[in-house]
C-alpha cells in the first residue's frame, strides 16, 4: 500500500523529522503514538506516511492541523490540560515543543504515567548546550533561541544535566 505524501509546514530545522524517524525504537506500526505540541501535524503525517496508524496529537489549537486520520486532543499542555489526555502510549514525542512549557516536571510526570514500560519518549529542543550558545551566553548574557531574535514563546531552555535529574 502506497500512502500519498502529505505536505505540511515543518516548524523546525529542515531534515529533523527525517532524522528522528530513524531514531524511533517502536517498530509495531499499530503502536499507540502521541505527539505533544503537534502544531500542523507534520510529524504525525511523516509517521502516517511510514505506515504508523494509531496516531494522536495534542495542542492548544487544532485549527492549524492539516492531517486526517488522527485523534486530536485540544488541550493547554502548559498546566492541568495534560490531565485531559487518556490512554497509554508506546511512543510520546515532543518535537521542538518542550521549551514552550513552563513546568517541565509536570510534563515529565504526565509522560511517566502515560508511557508504557517499554515505550519511548522522543524529545528535541533547541541546543542551548552548543559551543555557539555557550559563547554567546558568556559574552552578552543572552541565550541563543531565547533572546529577542528567538521565538518569543520559548520560555524554558533545556540544559542536559538538570533535565536528566528531572
Amino acid at each position: 500500500m502506497h500512502m500519498k505524501k502529505t505536505v505540511l509546514k515543518e516548524r523546525t530545522v529542515p531534515g529533523l523529522h527525517e532524522h528522528l524517524l530513524d531514531t524511533i525504537c517502536v517498530q509495531n506500526k499499530a503502536a499507540n503514538i502521541l505527539d505533544l505540541g503537534c502544531g500542523t501535524g507534520a510529524w504525525l503525517a511523516r509517521l502516517q506516511e511510514n505506515g504508523y496508524s494509531n496516531l494522536s496529537g495534542a495542542d492548544i489549537d487544532g485549527s492549524q492541523l492539516g492531517i486526517n486520520g488522527i485523534v486530536f486532543c485540544p488541550v493547554d499542555l502548559n498546566g492541568d490540560g495534560l490531565n485531559g489526555i487518556d490512554g497509554s502510549y508506546d511512543l510520546i514525542s515532543a518535537i521542538e515543543f518542550i521549551e514552550h512549557i513552563g513546568d517541565i516536571s509536570n510534563l515529565l510526570n504526565f509522560v511517566s504515567k502515560r508511557l508504557r514500560a517499554d515505550g519511548q519518549f522522543l524529545v528535541s529542543t533547541p541546543n542551548v548546550n552548543s559551543l555557539t550558545a555557550r559563547v554567546r551566553l558568556a559574552m552578552n548574557g543572552k541565550l541563543r533561541h531565547f533572546d529577542q531574535y528567538g521565538d518569543q514563546t520559548h520560555v524554558t531552555p533545556i540544559f542536559i544535566e538538570p533535565f536528566v535529574r528531572l
